[in-house]
């Protein structure tokens, strides 16, 4: 059974461990490269495009359901067979000063964002990789404050 990966999506690839994850894969997989602003993903983009790979970039909001619908939708037309969900956000404070609309922005990426894609995006994945008799991949990152509780990070999840 074939374990390299033809096509990868990553969220959060603007920079830190999302872009680290773009540089490490192989020149032989595609990617589709995803976060919030287009300048930081074209950054990252431009050294990895070679003629052996295809680099294409999305600016998506995840805290949207439009931004999610149309990473869902161009993942489907590249057809990814490895899926890096990365991107994250947090904010800090005393939880009745935080806002709730960056409440709500948090739990839209860290959680409704991450569900979402993983919902729509592995049925097809499998069904490629059985077809292809292949593997199919996900990574979901995570950070460790996700696995205790830690002053001022009330709503943090992922």
């Amino acid at each position: 059974m074939r374990v390299d990966y033809r096509s990868a999506l990553i969220t959060g690839a603007g920079s830190g461990i999302g872009a680290a994850f773009a540089a490490i894969l192989p020149a032989s997989t595609d990617l589709l490269l995803s976060a919030r602003s287009a300048e930081q993903l074209e950054r990252v983009a431009a050294p990895l495009a070679t003629g052996l790979r295809r680099v294409d970039t999305i600016a998506a909001d995840l805290a949207t359901p439009y931004g999610c619908a149309a990473l869902i939708e161009r993942a489907l037309e590249r057809g990814v067979d490895l899926f890096i969900c990365n991107a994250g956000t947090a904010v800090a404070g005393d939880f009745p000063e935080v806002p709730i609309s960056r409440q709500r922005e948090t739990l839209a990426v860290n959680v409704v964002a991450t569900v979402e894609l993983l919902h729509a995006l592995i049925p097809d994945m499998i069904a490629r990789a059985r077809w292809a008799q292949c593997r199919a991949g996900v990574i979901v990152v995570s950070s460790m404050g996700a696995f205790g509780p830690a002053p001022g990070l009330a709503v943090k999840s992922q």
